[in-house]
């Protein structure tokens, strides 16, 4: 895809699909260009619509949150029915707050070149940290929570924020449809030129009608009980665009009943690079 509507730009889609030789020993190309510029200028109405329309649902959700809180400090005095009421208030209002932060998390993302300046990023470290912090949501669950490194310091060039985000999501979305019981195995490994993170959960998997949008946007899995699906639908999405924005990818391996790895795979910071600083 060719141009970028948000520089003024039209934005133009090429298609090359290879033609086999004839019978006389020529080959060639069809070559199919686009005008995708509508399109591009319409996807981009409907972030910038979601996007603020998130922004202006954060302060109301705030004060909705605030005030079940403080009407539950009261719990002595109410009813038995009227505070299972605030509970409820408040478990949907912090759960609206999420995919208002992750709607805005995301449209910040997609909205062109970061701000941050990509620096020395020691991904083992960050998996080493997030691990960490999900430790105690894995024992709540009764799930076993791994982490092998098996190529020591991995360093990157990137955005550490960004990153440890990533991280966090594909941890969290693992543990989260695990079932009690359950592994879910971290891996951070180089490979050539590559840094190579795995999240491997048992969980039911993801059947293959689902893989090919399970990294879009509002896109949950269907597999499991309905607790399970409680989440956005963005985390994935956030992941996949991090990844681009660090010239790199996620991938998905899954078999439905056997569970499901994640590969985020980036560029590893070049050997000949100025020597990282120690974390």
């Amino acid at each position: 895809e060719l141009g970028d509507v948000r520089a003024g730009e039209r934005a133009i889609s090429v298609t090359m699909t290879p033609l086999a030789e004839t019978g006389d020993g020529r080959s060639g190309i069809v070559m199919v260009l686009r005008d995708i510029t509508d399109a591009r200028r319409a996807e981009n109405m409907g972030r910038e619509l979601v996007a603020n329309a998130s922004h202006e649902l954060r302060t109301p959700l705030a004060i909705m949150a605030a005030t079940a809180e403080t009407m539950l400090t009261w719990s002595d005095q109410l009813p038995p029915q009227h505070r299972e009421f605030l509970e409820i208030i408040g478990r949907q209002a912090e759960r609206m707050q999420q995919l208002v932060r992750e709607t805005l998390e995301l449209s910040r993302l997609e909205a062109g070149p970061p701000e941050e300046k990509m620096e020395p990023v020691n991904l083992a470290e960050i998996t080493r940290q997030v691990t960490a912090t999900l430790r105690s949501t894995a024992e709540a669950k009764a799930l076993r929570l791994s982490i092998t490194n098996e190529s020591g310091d991995v360093w990157i060039n990137g955005i550490e924020a960004h990153l440890i985000g990533a991280v966090t999501n594909l941890v969290d979305n693992a543990l989260r449809y695990t079932p009690s019981g359950g592994t879910v195995s971290v891996t951070v490994t180089a490979a050539g030129d590559d840094a190579h993170l795995y999240v491997t959960d048992t969980g039911p998997g993801i059947p293959p009608a689902e893989q090919r949008e399970i990294f879009e946007r509002f896109v949950r899995g269907r597999a499991g009980d309905a607790s399970r699906t409680e989440g956005s639908g963005l985390g994935l999405a956030i992941v996949r665009r991090i990844a681009v924005i660090h010239g790199g990818r996620v991938e998905l391996d899954s078999t439905p009943g056997q569970g499901s790895t994640f590969r985020l795979v980036l560029p590893r910071r070049p050997a000949t690079a100025d020597a990282a600083p120690a974390t």
